[in-house]
């Protein structure tokens, strides 16, 4: 019997269901700030979404933490815009408190409605369980159309500026956009699993976190698997009952998430790790004794395509505080970097300071810069978030143009949403000028951007 190894599929009609102003492909954190940007300006928005509700991570793993609007030294407000909006439309619904670090933990669940509300008033166009599929490009190299699948079949979207927020740089690396991905090796940061469980005794739990006892009844091999706990245990509690907690615990090594084999391997291989871990912790850690799983969520993905854009964001960038000319976003975010083979992190921080979480579960920490002038925040330009080669399109959220190193601090929530922003933002004006995303007066996007409340030091 002849096996066949590849087929040639016919070539069909893909109707064209819409031609707005602006699509955004992925309603994650970006792309939820990057369309609501630009449908504010009157312009006709398309938002893609592969999922049931907007927010990504957040909303789909269990994520629920918003990290710090301040500065290092925690006295000046560095963010704002939609981020701030966000968790000001939640504390409406008692949905947000902030934590000792004076991040915001928030009802993921509330989340979603705001989050609806939120395109709904600005009437973004959503389409929801649609799954981007293909470019089409034209002979100068731009996008002249987005294909995309739902249930109802293959279609087609011909859009004048188009943001991929898609986390993959899906569209990007479809439109012929040059694209990296991990470390000088190859290697990526391993995605993690966002679990909530019920009925811990929080007094308890907190003091055995404190004591180091999780981390040591955790450090041993996995009998399923035989190899070594891989993950870094890091938990929020639940912002209305003191039993809950939020708890990531759960990485899978060597995953490239631009492989469907990876990612399905990755959403299995996470939850018989998960199996393992509460098993572990509820027979061996009192504060467990009457715990119980409340949900799973999505495999967190932290790092996979990176475009190459007009300018690639840096680690010295991030940790001395480089000011650009260009900017449309700040961030505190420190450098974090998962161990793509098996255990432990490594911090870096505005401060000089490095701290390592050891393989075997120990703490080292050292000084990584000596600067007389310590920073107290980041910023990221505009030319991060422009591609090269392709004139019609911008990238938002942690697919922007940054190094392995850059990506550990960018890739958090609140500088996705405030490079979605930009994103929208850029594209609106883009079509007001009748000039590519490119060519934009960049002195014009970032007093816009102040306008909505995004906070730029030195503009």
């Amino acid at each position: 019997m002849n096996q066949i190894s590849e087929f040639i599929v016919e070539t069909h009609d893909v109707p064209v269901i819409a031609k707005p102003d602006v699509l955004v492909i992925g309603g994650g954190p970006a792309g939820l700030a990057a369309a609501v940007a630009a449908a504010r300006y009157g312009l006709e928005t398309i938002l893609i979404e592969r999922r049931e509700c907007l927010g990504g991570v957040a909303t789909l793993s269990e994520i629920n933490i918003l990290h710090t609007l301040y500065s290092s030294d925690c006295q000046t407000k560095v963010i704002g815009g939609l981020v701030e909006e966000i968790l000001d439309r939640l504390r409406r619904y008692d949905a947000v408190y902030s934590d000792q670090g004076m991040n915001s933990i928030i009802d993921t669940e509330w989340l979603k409605i705001v989050l609806d509300e939120l395109v709904m008033e600005a009437k973004v166009k959503v389409f929801l369980h649609t799954y981007f599929s293909d470019v089409m490009r034209d002979n100068r190299g731009n996008i002249e159309a987005v294909i995309v699948e739902n249930k109802s079949g293959r279609l087609a979207i011909r859009s004048k500026v188009y943001i991929d927020t898609t986390g993959d740089g899906d569209v990007a690396f479809r439109a012929g956009v040059p694209t990296e991905k991990g470390n000088y090796l190859g290697l990526m940061q391993p995605p993690g699993l966002g679990i909530r469980i019920g009925g811990i005794n929080s007094e308890l739990f907190e003091k055995e976190i404190e004591s180091g006892e999780v981390n040591s009844v955790l450090n041993k091999v996995m009998p399923y698997n035989g190899q070594m706990y891989p993950g870094f245990f890091w938990k929020t509690r639940h912002i209305h009952r003191n039993d809950e907690y939020m708890i990531c615990g759960v990485r899978v090594t060597c995953v490239d998430a631009t492989s469907g084999k990876d990612k399905t391997r990755a959403e299995i291989e996470g939850r018989c790790q998960l199996k393992w871990m509460f098993n572990i912790l509820k027979q061996e850690l009192p504060s467990f004794s009457n715990s119980y799983l409340v949900s799973i969520g999505e495999m967190g993905i932290r790092e996979s395509r990176r475009i190459i854009g007009e300018y690639i964001l840096n680690e010295d960038d991030i940790l001395k505080g480089v000011h650009f000319s260009d900017a449309i976003a700040q961030g505190t975010y420190p450098i974090d970097i998962h161990n793509p083979l098996g255990r432990g992190i490594i911090f870096k921080y505005l401060d000089g300071k490095v701290r390592e979480f050891k393989a075997d579960g120990s703490v080292v920490e050292d000084k990584y810069l000596d600067l007389q002038e310590l920073p107290q925040y980041y910023q990221i330009p505009y030319s991060s978030l422009v591609p090269k080669y392709v004139n019609n399109l911008l990238v938002a959220g942690r697919c922007i143009s940054v190094t392995h190193e850059a990506l550990g601090a960018v890739r958090v929530m609140v500088n996705c949403i405030q490079t979605g922003q930009a994103a929208g933002t850029g594209a609106a004006l883009s079509i007001e000028e009748d000039k590519q995303p490119r060519d934009l007066n960049i002195g014009k996007l970032q007093s816009e951007l102040i306008k909505q409340g995004l906070i730029i030091a030195g503009v």
